[in-house]
């Protein structure tokens, strides 16, 4: 499941002209990354520069955050601005849940919140107990053990709360998914109040009221909130509501700001409104352990507001580490104490708990991609084709395996799912996983929720856990949805620039119109710009482990230079001589100096760089040693003036340029039809010979030694775009033929079996009476069967389903269909058998020769093994305990009975005890068939994997019925039930609608 991360980077994801598949020349290894690099609207542009005052810079920023219009300028540098409706109007349950709150206030009820034990649920939970004290609430609080008993509120929680006298639960963060504990806290006359921001589940808690934002339209300001958010709003309205928000609105703000950014909330709409406020108010806190965390964190002597930054890695791993490995009490205790004294000791503490969280993450991570490395050299793991990671280990820390989860997905691009074993025995699995944008990771846990013990989430990041045993079936379905999700293309962590500059452009008056985009963070990330081909001219590894790079860059026509620092980036050490990077722009203040510095977050070879005015007056005729150009001097080249023609008689792509022609001949197309070596010629002879990957190019005139070149030169690097934009065009042209090729012959394919089914369906006989006696004679030739029975086999099917059938399967379910009326007295075993045939053609015998097939193709001795051993047996009764572990089955009495029981006619009945298989089955073997069913093309595969229980209910039904109508006479109750099962009735439909007629 890991590609090679030592493989050099390639530009193939940026967009322009620039050379798309560079290999480093010196240096070693460079990050795997896929730029993103923006598409400008300079009309745009402009307009926002006239409308702010701001650079074209700052104004190409603006517009890659979606804003394009003086109003929308306006509220996003202004967050004040922002008009916010009444948090009562929009959401509907705030109303019952103040009421709730007065009352018990009044009544003088115990309240106990319920919170969870990351930095959001903390904050939330010191947020409303600050609140409600001052409010003169008798309140308490619960948080669940994060190693023992996971997340939310559980039914421990509950029980506890009710000994105690508890007459109201509030939730923080939590308890949108807790069904089961909230109806049993409603069960024992408690009150529930549920506030939280996770994804709405298919059914709502019965609580009294719930807050939730995802429960809001999608233009709410407010839908974006954190749990703290919610918490916030509840807080300060029920302050309002009592009129008594002196001395209260201030403290909650700043917690407020501390559980927003460390949960990674999007700072838009209110959030960023309300952020803004408390940065401002943080170097000043009212919250004494909110001032000593702050001091130890080393940021005391901040004479102006805190970033998002600041929050986001320094105070909030401190507040989360506890929650990680130690008791969240103590980050309550820190954010509720008036004690000076106690609010230092618990930051201290706090500082303590994060250096060993520090520790077992660099420990785990070194772990982890020692492992993953192993595992890819050894050929186990292949990240193309699985497109996702999954690795369990034993003995890792599970409370901060989600942070290594998110620097693996820094590092191999691709989803990560990361557990270890709960208990001694290695019987549980449990984790965390982290996404990319484009994989959805709550979708994809809810494709394994059958073998799942619990999980939740959302898009980008989730926990779960599961039995050892499912390990195989779960990484299976994990990486079916990879795959049906993530494209090769996907496969390398993606940097989002908003802007090309220059190092000259990066002046401290920029950084401080850069700080009207603040605050950044979620959904509005610092700006990041990129600037072509910086020479580096000093490089050394810093920081206690070394895994720091410290850079010194200067840009080529300008002879600007600038420090730059890498984090975590000592692996790549020492980078190559040119480089293209992409950075955020920060300040760096030492010892009383504040100087600009480029924090790096993307770097790949060095691509030609953009030209200035000044490269273009100096470029007319002449090489980089001042000689005459071979080649003719030409004008620099817009996408326009590239027209690549088509073949003629020589090899490569002619293609015109500012009105000369000129022919480009691949030599190493790259990946994904990228080409970075490749020659172009023109009709005097001369050849310019082009080496992206080495960043070379040499000219070769008609007689003469080839001689080095300087590709950067303006009239070489524009015909190099022109030639490799050509070869990229055609390729494209290409692959758009052989797709045209690839559909036409797929419609040919379609006309010749509708001609055949055409042809069929005239060979067909004319209806004919026959009697049962006749159709018992037909037997198993089903070719020359009556169709009398079609329109009501293909009414009882549908049109749809019964289109899917093959010709002999029809005829099958025709034979299947008495042409009698119904006679309690009849024997309807050949009939019945008749159905079973056609379930047998249209289920097992696809599902045997898929599976024969796919073990063939992959090798995998263990499931060729399996396929041979089902292929022997070809019975339907080895398909129930391959698909589930129990299963709905008819009782014996059922089976022997002529007429319909009164009693239960079914009973469980679990794999082990199933007399139909002839041979044992086990988890792994189940995991080998859900393997093969996650790829195999079938309609029958999505059903047998989503439905397993009922699949295996209904073919080991089929065949109990079938060895009745194969041992004696079959009673009329037992055929109607097995056409039921087969074709359906009513709105129950059968196992060939389930199959057939499922959407898609």
């Amino acid at each position: 499941m890991v590609q090679d991360s030592s493989n050099p980077i390639g530009a193939g994801e940026t967009e322009g002209l620039a050379p798309k598949s560079w290999v480093s020349s010196g240096g070693g290894r460079l990050p795997r990354q896929r730029w993103r690099l923006p598409v400008s609207d300079p009309a745009l542009v402009s307009q926002l520069v006239e409308i702010t005052g701001l650079s074209p810079l700052v104004a190409q920023v603006l517009s890659q955050r979606g804003v394009v219009s003086a109003h929308q300028a306006t509220e996003f540098l202004n967050p004040e601005a922002l008009r916010l409706p009444s948090p009562l109007a929009e959401f509907p349950d705030l109303e019952v849940g103040l009421e709730l709150l007065k009352d018990a206030i009044a009544t003088q009820t115990d309240i106990a919140i319920c919170g969870d034990y990351d930095a959001d649920g903390m904050t939330s939970t010191a947020l409303l107990l600050r609140a409600l004290r001052l409010l003169g609430a008798r309140v308490s609080y619960s948080i669940p053990s994060r190693m023992g008993e996971g997340y939310g509120i559980n039914q421990r929680i509950v029980e506890d709360c009710h000994r105690a006298g508890v007459g109201l639960i509030l939730t923080v963060d939590n308890g949108i998914a807790a069904r089961d504990p909230i109806t049993r806290a409603r069960e024992l006359g408690l009150a529930v109040i549920v506030t939280d921001h996770h994804d709405i589940p298919p059914q709502l808690p019965p609580a009294n009221a719930i807050l939730n934002p995802k429960l809001l339209p999608q233009g709410s300001p407010y839908r974006g909130m954190a749990g703290v958010g919610v918490a916030y709003i509840l807080a300060v309205c029920l302050a309002q509501a009592l009129h008594q928000t002196q001395d209260l609105t201030a403290p909650l703000l700043e917690l407020f700001t501390l559980g927003t950014i460390a949960d990674l909330a999007p700072l838009t709409g209110v959030n960023r409104r309300w952020v803004r406020r408390g940065l401002s108010l943080l170097p000043r806190s009212r919250i004494l352990g909110v001032q000593a965390l702050i001091e130890v964190a080393g940021l005391a002597d901040q004479n102006k507001p805190l970033k998002p930054e600041h929050i986001g890695f320094r105070l909030g791993p401190r507040i989360n580490a506890v929650g990680r490995l130690s008791d969240p009490e103590i980050v309550i205790d820190l954010l509720t104490t008036d004690d000076v004294g106690r609010a230092l000791e618990r930051a201290m503490q706090c500082e303590q708990i994060n250096t060993r969280r520090q520790e077992l993450c660099q420990q785990i991570e070194q772990e982890a991609i020692a492992w993953c490395e192993h595992q890819q050299h050894q050929g186990h793991l292949d990240l193309g084709a699985e497109r996702l990671l999954l690795v369990v280990q034993p003995q890792w820390h599970h409370g901060v395996i989600g942070i290594v989860a998110s620097r693996l997905v820094e590092r191999y691009g691709v989803p990560v799912f990361i557990g270890t074993y709960e208990d001694e025995d290695q019987k549980m699995v449990r984790g965390s996983a982290r996404g990319v944008p484009e994989f959805d990771v709550f979708a994809a846990l809810e494709t394994c929720s059958d073998l799942l013990e619990k999980f939740g989430g959302h898009r980008a990041a989730g926990g779960f856990s599961f039995a050892t045993k499912h390990l195989r079936q779960v990484q299976s379905r994990l990486v079916n949805y990879a795959c049906q999700h993530l494209t090769p293309d996907l496969l390398k962590p993606v940097v989002c620039i908003d802007a090309q500059a220059s190092l000259r452009d990066l002046t401290p008056g920029l950084y401080e119109q850069i700080d009207h985009l603040h605050p950044c963070g979620i959904e509005n990330p610092d700006p990041v710009f990129w600037t072509p081909a910086l020479e580096v001219i000093d490089q050394q590894l810093v920081g206690r482990q070394q895994d720091h790079l410290k850079l010194e860059l200067r840009e080529l026509d300008s002879h600007t230079t600038l420090k730059a620092i890498a984090w975590r980036w000592g692996e790549y050490y020492p980078l190559p001589a040119t480089i293209d990077v992409a950075y955020k722009l920060k300040q760096n203040e030492w010892q009383g100096a504040t100087t600009l510095e480029l924090e790096l977050v993307g770097v790949r070879p060095a691509s030609c760089p953009s030209l200035t005015p000044r490269a273009r007056e100096g470029a007319a005729g002449q090489t980089s040693d001042g000689s005459p150009s071979a080649l003719p001097p030409l004008p620099l080249a817009t996408p326009e003036s590239v027209h690549p023609g088509a073949q003629s008689d020589g090899p490569g792509v002619a293609f015109a340029y500012s009105q000369r022609p000129y022919r480009v001949s691949p030599i190493s197309p790259g990946d994904e039809g990228q080409f970075s070596q490749f020659t172009i010629s023109n009709s005097e002879g001369q050849t310019l010979e082009v080496d992206l990957s080495q960043g070379q190019a040499a000219l070769c005139l008609p007689g003469q030694s080839p001689r080095s070149v300087n590709l950067h030169e303006p009239h070489y690097l524009n015909l190099i775009q022109a030639g490799q934009r050509a070869l990229e065009l055609q390729h494209l042209h290409q692959l758009l033929a052989a797709r045209e090729s690839q559909l036409a012959e797929r419609d040919r394919q379609i006309q010749t079996l509708q001609t055949r089914i055409a042809a069929l369906e005239r060979q067909l006989p004319s209806p004919a009476p026959a009697d049962t006696a006749a159709l018992k004679e037909l037997g198993d030739r089903p070719e020359a069967l009556a169709d009398s029975p079609q329109p009501q086999v293909r009414q009882a099917l549908g049109e749809g389903v019964w289109a899917c059938l093959a010709a002999t399967t029809q005829a099958h379910l025709c034979h299947g269909w008495p042409q009698q009326p119904a006679a309690a007295e009849a024997d309807y075993s050949d009939p019945a058998q008749s159905l079973v045939r056609a379930v047998v053609e249209e289920i097992l015998q696809p599902l045997l020769g898929g599976l024969q097939d796919y073990a063939k193709s992959s090798g995998d001795s263990a499931l060729e093994a399996l396929a041979t051993n089902l292929h022997q047996r070809h019975s339907l009764a080895s398909l129930p305990p391959l698909l589930s572990e129990s299963w709905q089955g008819l009782t014996l009495k059922a089976l022997a009975a002529v007429a319909k029981p009164r009693g239960a006619l079914r009973q469980t009945i679990t794999a082990t005890a199933w007399e139909g298989g002839a041979n044992p089955v086990d988890d792994s073997d189940r995991g080998l068939l859900d393997e093969f069913l996650q790829g195999w093309d079938h309609p029958m595969a999505a059903w047998l994997t989503s439905a397993q229980a009922e699949a295996a209910t209904y073919l080991a039904q089929i065949y109990q019925l079938d060895q009745v109508a194969r041992s004696q006479p079959m009673p009329l109750w037992q055929y109607q039930l097995l056409q039921q099962l087969v074709l359906g009735e009513g709105r129950r439909p059968g196992i060939l609608p389930k199959v057939f007629g499922r959407p898609g």
